[in-house]
């Protein structure tokens, strides 16, 4: 089992109180930042908090396989399906998008002043950009 620590505190302990307050979670359950706050006795904004939730999502994906968001000065909700799909299509895309333009500027960059391995380098990101645009554009495409 994997130890999580936040500045030399573990938070397994602090998780594990979560995890029992809140019990089994469905899919549009909402926990707020202010319940998170009592439950670990922790502010919102300090680095312990942080450390904690972050290590409570990471074991509820793993372990679960549940995904929460992000609800801005609310706290946190369990995606459905639809918003799962939704959430690694855009993550997707962002980072296809940004491979491609990786190798657009690599192939924008002036080689004079590169030396060997800075050239290995874009010669590698011309090649992956390549290969995601070839993909794209000779996957097959929908009849409908």
């Amino acid at each position: 089992m994997k130890v999580s620590v936040c500045n030399g505190v573990p938070t397994m302990p602090a998780v594990r109180k979560i995890l029992e307050m809140h019990g089994e979670l469905k899919p549009g359950d909402e926990i707020t930042y202010d319940t998170l706050q009592t439950c670990i006795m922790e502010e919102r904004d300090t680095n312990r908090f942080k450390g904690v939730v972050q290590a409570w999502r990471a074991l509820l994906r793993r372990d679960s396989n549940i995904m929460l968001a992000c609800v801005p000065n609310v706290g946190y909700r369990v995606l459905n399906s639809n918003e799962r799909i939704n959430v690694s299509g855009k993550r997707y895309g962002h980072g296809v998008r940004r491979i491609v333009i990786a190798g657009i500027d690599a192939r924008q960059t002036d080689t004079g002043e590169l030396d060997a391995p800075e050239l290995k380098t874009r010669e590698f990101l011309m090649k992956q950009a390549g290969a995601y645009v070839l993909a794209e554009k000779t996957r097959p495409k929908s009849l409908m």
